[in-house]
């Protein structure tokens, strides 16, 4: 296309945002941008007299041709565009690329706050160098890992430039870092100790380090400083930051969206108190449809059967799903995590599930506390696919505000509880319908769906089944006298059978 060819097609391009693919001849994508206007944007490559900078003035040059990609709104513009300039390469994109190789590891002990980067070479430079390593992804995994293991941070933040601009992730919140980036967290000097340790571990001095934590834990006990325990173990906080994330979890799972990359290094605590996500890098947008996935994230929150080809809006569903059961254990029984802890998750290992140790005292942990909708959510990690069947109904049940117990002469709503590996009903007073069933949901106008020797049923508050749905693999709730089925592999909407003939 000629330049004036090229200035027309940008002039018919909308108002709205999106994401422009520069080409050359060969098809060749040498240029990713995002624009909150792409007409506005594109066609001021195209125009005479833009005072272009060289850079910019090469690359139009070399434009034969241009795609561009629309999306909702500015945000999801700039995850687009990463992922494309992360996936093509182009020349002249000079930030967001990765170098490849086997890396190193590069350490500057002379800074304030010393981080580790990787690297493809060593440098004549005074910094401290491990290494090569075999692959950069299991490297970085190794630094997380020692990372974690000293409660050092792992995000992206810079010190000491971004201390106390944004409160501390998710990580902090449940102790796996000790939250350098608050003004009230450690020091510099506390800071610069544990970077020594890191790289000691790096270095393969394991044995020294771990006798040096020991003679500090030994010691802290001494002065019975268990400030830090205490925190660690304060169900009340746990409480609520789990009501937060089952919160954003139904967000995520109800979206055409997609995270990619759920883990609590990848969540902060906002400051109107709520959990706001980042690092999009990983995220899928409609517009990535038949896409292969960028990255996989971390192994310990996503799906063990996760491919790179699995890249749709189901792929936060198991580490939202693992995230929440984690979060809830915890909240009952905080010793779990001294028991069972991870440096680079948090319980589970997604991997064995069904085996895990931890995994299973959490199930019967959650069986014991009568927690139903928690043990339902627990079960579906399970899965042997990425999509979790009844994971948005579960998180929506998790968050829904319970009704105050009424007075009077009303009956107060029965609440499902769970024991013996079944469900059943009950008030505060009273066992109302005894633990007969494999599943079932709370009561919505005056009915609940429960599941029998794999046939769903609605049952009314007194036990008494009102209607029976066979070859229904799955039900919802009544809202607004009706109620969704799944039957013969078709979604159905069948009526309230209190107010309306019964189902055929």
């Amino acid at each position: 296309m000629t330049k004036q060819e090229l200035l027309q097609k940008a002039d018919s391009l909308p108002l709205s945002p999106g994401v422009y693919i520069m080409m050359d001849k060969t098809g060749l994508v040498i240029y990713v941008g995002k624009a909150k206007k792409l007409k506005n944007r594109v066609s001021q490559y195209f125009q005479s007299g833009s005072g272009h900078n060289e850079k910019t003035r090469m690359m139009v040059s070399q434009v034969d041709h241009f795609d561009t990609i629309m999306v909702r709104t500015e945000f999801e513009a700039l995850i687009l565009e990463n992922s494309l300039i992360k996936r093509h390469q182009p020349r002249y994109n000079i930030l967001l690329k990765d170098d490849k190789g086997y890396p190193f590891v590069r350490l500057n002990e002379k800074a304030p706050y010393p981080r580790f980067t990787l690297v493809n070479k060593p440098e004549e430079d005074g910094a401290r160098y491990f290494g090569p390593f075999g692959g950069r992804h299991e490297t970085r995994a190794a630094l997380q890992a020692v990372c974690a293991a000293l409660k050092l941070p792992t995000c992206n933040r810079q010190f000491p430039r971004d201390i106390g601009k944004e409160r501390p992730c998710l990580n902090h919140h449940i102790g796996k870092c000790d939250g350098f980036c608050s003004p009230d967290g450690p020091g510099q000097g506390e800071y610069q100790a544990r970077m020594a340790q890191a790289a000691e571990l790096l270095g393969g001095k394991l044995r020294q380090v771990t006798a040096a934590l020991r003679q500090e834990m030994e010691q802290a006990a001494e002065n019975l400083e268990f400030e830090k325990a205490a925190a660690l173990r304060d169900r009340e906080s746990l409480q609520i930051l789990v009501r937060l994330f089952d919160r954003l979890a139904l967000a995520l799972v109800t979206d055409d969206r997609a995270h990619g990359d759920l883990k609590p290094e990848n969540i902060i605590v906002g400051d109107d108190g709520t959990l706001c996500p980042i690092d999009f890098d990983a995220s899928y947008l409609p517009a990535f449809a038949g896409e292969i996935s960028p990255e996989l994230g971390t192994a310990a929150y996503p799906h063990p059967a996760r491919t790179a080809a699995d890249f749709d809006e189901r792929i936060d569903d198991y580490p939202a799903a693992l995230i929440s059961t984690a979060l809830h254990a915890l909240a009952e029984d905080p010793t779990l995590w001294d028991r069972y802890g991870s440096s680079d998750g948090l319980l589970y290992t997604p991997q064995r599930i069904a085996s895990d140790p931890a995994y299973r005292e959490t199930l019967a942990l959650f069986e014991k506390r009568g927690m139903a909708v928690q043990y339902r959510i627990a079960q579906l990690l399970t899965a042997p696919t990425l999509r979790l069947f009844g994971l948005a109904e579960l998180l929506a049940e998790a968050v829904r505000e319970k009704p105050a117990a009424r007075s009077g002469t009303e009956a107060e709503t029965p609440e499902l509880f769970v024991e013996n590996g079944r469900w059943g009903y009950r008030t505060a007073e009273r066992v109302v319908v005894a633990p007969l069933y494999d599943n079932g949901f709370d009561f919505t106008e005056g009915l609940a769906a429960v599941q029998l020797g794999g046939t769903w049923h609605y049952i009314d508050t007194a036990g008494r089944t009102r209607l029976s749905c066979p070859g229904c693999a799955a039900v919802k709730p009544f809202r607004g006298g009706k109620a969704q089925v799944v039957r013969n592999g078709e979604r159905q909407e069948i009526a309230h059978p209190l107010k309306t003939p019964r189902y055929q």
